[in-house]
């Protein structure tokens, strides 16, 4: 009984061993398929890149029962006959699916179609980065490739301390962590790295705390989109003979999105704190958004712009580098960008200091306009509306100006008085030409162009000086050969020292949207706008401390939205935080409110209120977005 069970127990085990090594034989089958499947599908968009592409080769395969062994070569061609091509060399050990032996081994049970074991092998490209290493391989790397087709990578690079043309150079390693969907089209990573410090005998670089991210994927027109940027603890600069600069919390993000073939985009650039030799510079934040952008044509145009770096990369001359062709194709594109209406904000860009906070918003949007002659340029202005703020903070400027008298040898007490007295006399000064308007410690100043017109608060700008200059560098066709300062006594152009409801209905329905006036309980006007597809639940436009008078200096532009939302407080902080051009709050019933002034004080012209209008809408609807993850914006 006994030896039949041994017999029995044997002869199970050598049927199981050999089920497992008949998979793991047909999965040793399959992997090599779909890796040089998805080999030839890698050169092939190498090929596509242009000319002399970097190709990726299977130098050997073997192919075993539970496990296979692959070389690859990575060829880099050279950009002159005088440098040798590049080589590397990979070799990676596949433990085949769908119980790979090495992790059943350690007692993993997770199923996969295969791990991989990647590093580098020396070459003659490669020897000296190998000497650094010791002999070690620089890369290692383990991929996990699920029954799925999802990759899993996890992947380190070495430490490096090396000197090499008298670049100390020391690297603190790096750290891989991403996923890749079966088809190539979506993925996501992390890259973390300690430190990077660069060293010379008159210069240092010194880098902390980096990290790269991104989660993409491919759209459908073919263009990456999703969220993509980088971190960086400090950073550390400093050359002979100057003052070091020193960074903390440098942040970029690029956000891309693709919505009925139209992309719109989100771009953040943060400095948290900025110091100059001694001197803290305080913090800095630049934040642009762009809507409406023609994903088909941003493909087509990033296409144009790839085809004439290959040619500029394998040394065209200069008369075919940029074809005729490629010129109207350029025109082209443009022409279907126009059609769509796409937008540019700055909103903001800013500069924050212990004295104060100054900042630059930007608000501006394009239109369709008829092509030049054949094709080429543009026979009017695309811009439709147009307004910039420009917001100082007089204690900034005082501070400012201060230490560059101090830079210049005045002594820190007589510089402080002397810098207070001559920016104080500028604001005087500026206020009484209405170049700015003061209020308090805020100094500002709105520069619109409407009707092809420059206008400085409301007053349009007489160009005699400037419009040479703007005439050269603006293409042909986009600025109106009749002067501006020849408008400025129209109805259009002249300023206004009160505002009408008249006026302002008359915008709101040259504009497309619907109103209804009313009076408040202290008699003041009231439009009420229909909100329509602005996200608000409500819009009025009323007109402040009017009075007996018909007309009021103040209008102030309010949207409410939808009450009870949780995460609306948290969204109004951080609004009112990035943005200065309106404000937000959350009012006794838990509305969210955004709000907006118009003041006709010193003078504002009917095109500067229709644009000011205009811009309000926009922030409506860019508010609305903001409020849309934690409610439902209309």
């Amino acid at each position: 009984m006994t030896k039949k069970f041994v017999t029995v127990i044997c002869i199970v085990l050598t049927t199981l061993i050999g089920a497992y090594a008949g998979i793991s034989v047909w999965f040793g089958s399959r992997i090599q398929t779909e890796t040089r499947a998805g080999l030839d599908a890698i050169n092939e968009h190498l090929a596509n890149r242009g000319i002399k592409p970097i190709t990726v080769k299977e130098s050997g395969y073997q192919r075993g029962i539970f496990s296979s062994q692959v070389s690859y070569l990575i060829s880099v061609p050279s950009v002159s006959p005088e440098v040798k091509p590049l080589q590397i060399q990979v070799l990676t050990d596949i433990d085949h699916g769908p119980l790979p032996l090495h992790a059943l081994l350690k007692g993993q049970l997770s199923p996969a179609l295969a791990i991989a074991h990647s590093r580098l092998i020396a070459t003659e490209s490669t020897q000296s980065l190998f000497t650094i290493t010791k002999g070690q391989s620089f890369i290692d790397g383990r991929s996990i490739i699920k029954l799925n087709g999802k990759i899993e990578l996890n992947w380190t690079a070495l430490p490096l301390d090396f000197t090499q043309n008298d670049i100390h150079s020391v690297f603190s390693g790096a750290q891989l962590n991403a996923s890749v969907d079966a088809n190539f089209k979506a993925w996501q990573g992390d890259v973390a790295i300690d430190a990077i410090d660069l060293t010379n005998p008159n210069a240092a670089l010194k880098l902390s705390g980096i990290r790269l991210y991104t989660n993409s994927q491919e759209s459908q027109t073919g263009l990456t989109v999703g969220t993509r940027g980088i971190s960086v603890e400090t950073m550390q600069a400093s050359y002979t003979g100057l003052p070091a600069i020193n960074l903390k919390k440098l942040e970029t993000r690029f956000v891309l999105n693709e919505n009925s073939d139209l992309l719109d985009g989100v771009a953040n650039y943060d400095i948290n704190q900025l110091t100059i030799g001694t001197k803290e510079l305080g913090s800095f934040n630049f934040l642009a958004s762009l809507d409406h952008l023609n994903a088909g044509a941003i493909n087509s145009l990033a296409d144009l712009h790839h085809n004439v770096l290959v040619r500029s990369l394998n040394n065209a001359a200069d008369e075919d580098l940029v074809t005729n062709s490629d010129v109207k194709a350029f025109w082209q594109q443009v022409q279907i960008l126009l059609k769509d209406k796409p937008a540019l904000h700055i909103n903001p860009m800013s500069w924050k200091t212990n004295n104060g906070e100054s900042e630059f918003t930007l608000h501006m949007s394009l239109g369709p306009v008829d092509p030049g002659v054949n094709g080429v340029g543009l026979t009017g202005n695309p811009i439709q509306a147009f307004h910039a703020t420009l917001n100082l903070s007089k204690a900034m400027l005082i501070n400012l100006w201060a230490e560059i008298k101090q830079a210049s040898g005045a002594p820190e007490s007589k510089a402080r008085q002397s810098a207070e007295k001559e920016v104080t006399a500028a604001i005087i000064m500026a206020n009484v030409m209405k170049l700015a308007k003061v209020s308090g410690d805020n100094i500002t100043t709105n520069l619109t162009l409407d009707q092809k017109t420059f206008k400085l608060n409301g007053n349009a700008i007489p160009t005699n000086s400037i419009m040479p200059w703007l005439e050269s560098v603006t293409p042909s066709g986009w600025l109106s050969d009749d002067s501006p300062a020849a408008q400025e006594d129209s109805d259009e152009g002249s300023a206004r020292q009160h505002l009408a409801p008249e006026t302002l209905a008359t915008i709101l329905s040259t504009t497309g949207y619907k109103h209804e006036e009313r009076k408040d309980e202290q008699g003041d006007p009231i439009i009420q706008v229909a909100p329509e597809e602005t996200g608000a639940t409500k819009i009025d436009f009323i007109f402040v401390g009017c009075g007996s008078d018909p007309t009021c200096e103040d209008v102030l532009l309010r949207a409410s939205f939808d009450q009870g939302q949780p995460d609306a407080l948290k969204v109004v902080n951080e609004w009112n935080r990035k943005n200065r051009w309106a404000r937000a709050y959350v009012n006794k019933t838990q509305e969210p409110i955004i709000e907006m002034d118009i003041n006709a004080y010193g003078g504002i012209s009917k095109d500067s209120v229709q644009s000011m209008i205009t811009s309000f809408f926009g922030i409506v609807k860019d508010f609305a977005k903001e409020l849309k993850p934690v409610g439902d914006a209309r």
